[in-house]
Protein backbone atom coordinates (compact mmCIF):
# COMPACT_ATOMS: atom_id res chain seq x y z
CA UNK A 1 0.00 0.00 0.00
CA UNK A 2 1.38 3.96 -0.78
CA UNK A 3 -0.58 6.78 0.94
CA UNK A 4 -1.61 10.07 -1.52
CA UNK A 5 -1.57 13.17 0.76
CA UNK A 6 -2.34 17.01 1.48
CA UNK A 7 -0.64 19.74 2.88
CA UNK A 8 -2.30 22.66 3.73
CA UNK A 9 -0.89 26.07 4.99
CA UNK A 10 -2.76 28.16 6.72
CA UNK A 11 -4.26 30.48 3.75
CA UNK A 12 -5.33 27.28 2.34
CA UNK A 13 -2.62 26.86 -0.48
CA UNK A 14 -2.18 23.08 -1.13
CA UNK A 15 0.64 20.75 -1.70
CA UNK A 16 -0.67 16.89 -2.96
CA UNK A 17 2.24 14.11 -2.67
CA UNK A 18 2.63 10.37 -2.31
CA UNK A 19 4.54 8.11 -0.07
CA UNK A 20 5.57 4.20 -0.12
CA UNK A 21 5.42 5.09 3.82
CA UNK A 22 3.03 2.63 5.54
CA UNK A 23 2.31 5.72 7.80
CA UNK A 24 1.65 9.70 7.23
CA UNK A 25 3.88 10.12 10.35
CA UNK A 26 7.42 8.66 8.78
CA UNK A 27 6.89 11.15 5.81
CA UNK A 28 5.71 14.34 7.77
CA UNK A 29 8.71 13.63 9.67
CA UNK A 30 10.73 13.46 6.55
CA UNK A 31 8.88 17.22 5.07
CA UNK A 32 10.30 18.44 8.61
CA UNK A 33 13.72 17.51 8.57
CA UNK A 34 14.03 18.81 4.60
CA UNK A 35 12.32 21.87 5.83
CA UNK A 36 15.04 22.42 8.26
CA UNK A 37 17.66 21.63 6.02
CA UNK A 38 17.85 21.01 1.81
CA UNK A 39 14.51 21.02 1.19
CA UNK A 40 13.86 23.44 -1.76
CA UNK A 41 10.43 24.29 -3.44
CA UNK A 42 6.86 25.85 -3.31
CA UNK A 43 6.26 23.45 -0.01
CA UNK A 44 9.66 24.44 2.01
CA UNK A 45 9.05 27.98 1.32
CA UNK A 46 6.05 28.03 2.97
CA UNK A 47 6.80 25.60 6.16
CA UNK A 48 9.74 28.18 6.38
CA UNK A 49 7.49 31.27 5.87
CA UNK A 50 4.13 29.97 8.25
CA UNK A 51 6.37 27.34 10.51
CA UNK A 52 5.99 23.36 10.42
CA UNK A 53 3.37 23.40 13.19
CA UNK A 54 0.97 25.54 10.74
CA UNK A 55 0.39 23.40 7.85
CA UNK A 56 -2.16 20.19 8.03
CA UNK A 57 -0.88 16.87 6.77
CA UNK A 58 -3.94 14.96 5.41
CA UNK A 59 -4.21 11.64 3.64
CA UNK A 60 -6.50 11.69 0.48
CA UNK A 61 -5.69 7.43 -0.34
CA UNK A 62 -4.48 4.80 -0.12
CA UNK A 63 -3.80 2.84 -3.11
CA UNK A 64 -1.59 0.18 -4.85
CA UNK A 65 1.86 0.95 -5.06
CA UNK A 66 1.54 0.66 -8.51
CA UNK A 67 -1.33 3.16 -9.19
CA UNK A 68 0.41 5.55 -6.50
CA UNK A 69 2.08 8.09 -9.19
CA UNK A 70 -0.78 7.97 -11.46
CA UNK A 71 -3.11 9.14 -9.16
CA UNK A 72 -1.43 11.60 -7.24
CA UNK A 73 -0.91 12.96 -11.09
CA UNK A 74 -4.39 12.50 -11.49
CA UNK A 75 -5.48 14.68 -8.45
CA UNK A 76 -2.21 17.37 -9.28
CA UNK A 77 -3.28 17.81 -12.35
CA UNK A 78 -7.63 17.91 -11.71
CA UNK A 79 -7.18 20.71 -8.36
CA UNK A 80 -3.87 22.32 -9.21
CA UNK A 81 -2.59 22.83 -6.02
CA UNK A 82 -0.66 26.43 -5.55
CA UNK A 83 2.58 24.47 -4.05
CA UNK A 84 3.20 21.63 -6.24
CA UNK A 85 6.08 23.04 -8.42
CA UNK A 86 6.97 20.00 -11.18
CA UNK A 87 3.72 19.68 -13.44
CA UNK A 88 6.00 17.98 -16.61
CA UNK A 89 5.95 15.28 -14.53
CA UNK A 90 2.41 14.70 -14.08
CA UNK A 91 1.72 13.54 -17.81
CA UNK A 92 1.22 10.08 -16.95
CA UNK A 93 -2.40 11.67 -15.93
CA UNK A 94 -3.01 13.39 -18.78
CA UNK A 95 -6.44 13.33 -20.46
CA UNK A 96 -7.52 10.26 -18.50
CA UNK A 97 -10.16 10.13 -16.01
CA UNK A 98 -10.05 8.36 -12.88
CA UNK A 99 -13.19 5.47 -12.56
CA UNK A 100 -13.75 3.30 -9.77
CA UNK A 101 -16.13 -0.26 -10.93
CA UNK A 102 -17.10 -0.50 -6.96
CA UNK A 103 -13.96 -2.88 -6.60
CA UNK A 104 -10.74 -0.80 -7.82
CA UNK A 105 -10.09 2.42 -8.99
CA UNK A 106 -8.18 2.59 -12.87
CA UNK A 107 -7.65 5.25 -14.94
CA UNK A 108 -9.15 5.10 -18.53
CA UNK A 109 -9.18 7.62 -21.46
CA UNK A 110 -12.15 9.28 -22.25
CA UNK A 111 -12.57 7.59 -26.19
CA UNK A 112 -12.68 4.27 -24.50
CA UNK A 113 -15.55 4.66 -21.81
CA UNK A 114 -19.07 4.34 -23.35
CA UNK A 115 -21.18 5.84 -20.63
CA UNK A 116 -19.46 8.86 -20.17
CA UNK A 117 -22.65 10.10 -18.49
CA UNK A 118 -22.01 8.09 -15.60
CA UNK A 119 -18.98 10.00 -14.31
CA UNK A 120 -19.14 12.55 -12.40
CA UNK A 121 -15.98 14.34 -10.58
CA UNK A 122 -13.82 11.81 -12.40
CA UNK A 123 -15.62 9.41 -10.90
CA UNK A 124 -18.59 6.23 -11.44
CA UNK A 125 -21.85 7.47 -10.06
CA UNK A 126 -23.97 4.41 -8.24
CA UNK A 127 -26.50 3.47 -10.25
CA UNK A 128 -29.09 2.97 -7.40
Amino acid sequence: MALIYKISNPINEVYVGSTKRKRINERVNEHKYRSKNEGKGLIYDSIKKYGFNNHNFEVLAEVDEVDMIELEHFIIQEFNPKLNTVKKYNATAQGKIWVNNGQKEFQILPKHFKDHKLIKKGRLTNKT
